[in-house]
This record gives structure tokens, sequence and C-alpha cells, in this order.
């Protein structure tokens, strides 16, 4: 009969539709908890600029690491910048592909401590 395997295949539908709904949730805790990722955004989501907590200054340190099979020059415009934290900043970094071919790539920021990664955003 045509309509016995109708409950298993709603079933079904009904598991992939919950996985695919779960997967972001997922994703988020797996960064946290196992990669030591913290993918949210600091205290008070965006940050503006003028909304300065205080005066006190951060260093930040910049680093320019290319995989050693790819025939790049890649670096930061300027290895620190002192930062007042709520304020927003801007680092440049030079990037030239030295080989005949053309190249693509993606550079994926990394920020230590992991704690410290939901005060900072990529930018293109």
């Amino acid at each position: 009969s045509p309509s016995a395997g109708l409950p298993r295949l709603i079933g079904v539908a009904v598991a992939v539709f919950l996985l695919t709904f779960s997967l972001v949730p997922l994703y988020r805790i797996a960064c946290e908890k196992v990669f030591g990722v913290r993918l949210e955004r600091g205290p008070g989501g965006e940050a503006s600029a003028g909304a300065a907590a205080g005066k006190r200054t951060v260093r930040v340190e910049f680093d320019g690491g290319v995989n050693s099979r790819l025939p790049w020059s890649f670096h930061p415009e300027q290895l620190t910048m002192d930062v007042v934290p709520g304020e927003l900043n801007e680092a440049l970094y030079f990037a030239r592909n030295d080989s005949a071919a053309a190249v693509v790539g993606s550079a994926v920021p990394s920020v230590a401590p992991a704690r410290a990664s939901g005060f900072f955003s990529k930018t293109e």
C-alpha cells in the first residue's frame, strides 16, 4: 500500500527539520566549548564611536601569518595599536600575490585570549 511508508516519511521530514533548526545553536556551542571561540559581540552589541568605557587603554598586537605553501606577502600595516575599549578602531593589512598565477584566499581572524574575540570583528 502506498500510504504504509507515509508515517515514516513524515517522521524523517520532521527529524530533518529539527536537525536543521538546531545547527546554529549547536555550532555556537561547539565553537565556545570545544574550540574556545566566542561568537557573540562584546557587552552592549555593536561598539559605537564615542562609547568609550573610560580612558583605559589596551594594547592590541597584530600578526600576519600565512600558510608556508602560499606565495604571498601579507603583514599588518602596524604591529601594535593602543585602543580605548568601546571605541571603533581599524587595522589595515598589506597583501600581495607574489606568484604569476591568480590565487584566491581568505583572511581568518584569530583572537587570543578567546574571551576577547567578542570585542573584535573582521571587515572587508
